[in-house]
C-alpha cells in the first residue's frame, strides 16, 4: 500500500501507555505491516531487525503481545487486514469503472486521457490505487532461482493479492537459510503448498523424513 489512513484521536488513547521506544517500534511495526501487507515474522528478534530496532527486541515483543496476534503465518493485527482488504476492494472498483467507461463510450483521440477516470479514490482516508501490474510482479528474478519456480511463485503471490518486493524476498532467504535450503527450493516450497511467504518453522516442522533433497531433486528433473 501507497498509504494508509491513521486516526489520530483514536492512536493516542490506544497507546498513551507506551514508552517511547515501545511507541516507536509500534509505528514501524504498522509501517511494515501495510507495506507488505502480510503477517510480521513469527520471530520477535526478526521483527526487531525488520524495523532497525534489533538493539530492542523486548520493546518490540511487548508491542506484538499487545497488539497483534501470533498465528502460524505470523503476527496478524485484524485492523490492518481490514484496512488492506478495503484498500484493495476500492482500487478495484475503480479500475472497473474505468474499463466500463471506455468499453462503453467511444472517445476521439484527442479526448482519451482528459476524459478517463482516475483510478485514485478520493475520500477522507487519501487510499491511493494499487500499483500497476508490472510494478507490482516486475522485479527481476533472483540469481539462482529457475524461471518456471519464480514465474509460478509471482503467480501465488499475485493471487493473494500481496506484493513481490526486494524486502519480501530478502527475508525468504534469510528464512531459507535458517531452514538449511537454497532460495530456489524455498520459493518452490511456496508454490508446492500454496504459500505467500516461507518460514524454517514451517519447512522444518514438515519436512519430510529421510534427508530429502529438494534441490537435487529439481536438478534431476531438468
Amino acid at each position: 500500500m501507497f498509504s494508509y489512513p491513521f486516526h489520530i484521536r483514536d492512536y493516542l488513547t490506544k497507546t498513551r501507555h507506551l514508552s517511547l521506544l515501545e511507541d516507536l517500534a509500534y509505528r514501524r511495526l504498522l509501517d511494515a505491516y501495510y507495506t507488505e501487507e502480510q503477517p510480521l515474522p513469527s520471530d520477535p528478534a526478526q521483527c526487531a531487525r525488520l524495523i532497525a530496532m534489533r538493539e530492542h527486541v523486548a520493546e518490540v515483543t511487548a508491542v506484538l503481545n499487545e497488539f497483534f496476534t501470533a498465528s502460524e503465518n505470523g503476527w496478524v493485527n485484524e485492523r490492518c487486514d481490514f484496512e488492506i482488504t478495503k484498500y484493495h476492494a476500492k482500487a478495484d472498483s475503480a479500475r472497473k469503472a474505468n474499463q466500463s467507461r471506455w468499453q462503453s463510450k467511444p472517445q476521439k483521440k484527442t479526448d482519451q486521457k482528459s476524459d478517463l477516470k482516475s483510478d485514485v479514490v478520493s475520500d477522507a482516508d487519501q487510499i491511493a490505487t494499487s500499483k500497476p501490474e508490472k510494478q507490482r510482479t516486475g522485479i527481476a528474478a533472483p540469481v539462482g532461482v529457475e524461471a518456471e519456480v519464480w514465474s509460478d511463485f509471482v503467480a501465488v503471490r499475485k493471487k493473494r493479492g500481496a506484493l513481490v518486493t526486494e524486502r519480501v524476498i530478502q527475508g525468504i532467504e534469510l528464512e531459507a537459510k535458517r531452514a538449511g535450503i537454497s532460495l530456489n527450493a524455498a520459493l518452490n516450497e511456496c508454490v508446492v503448498r500454496g504459500w505467500q511467504s516461507f518460514k524454517a518453522d514451517w519447512y522444518l516442522k514438515d519436512k519430510p523424513k529421510g534427508g530429502f533433497d529438494l534441490d537435487a531433486e529439481l536438478r534431476g528433473a531438468l
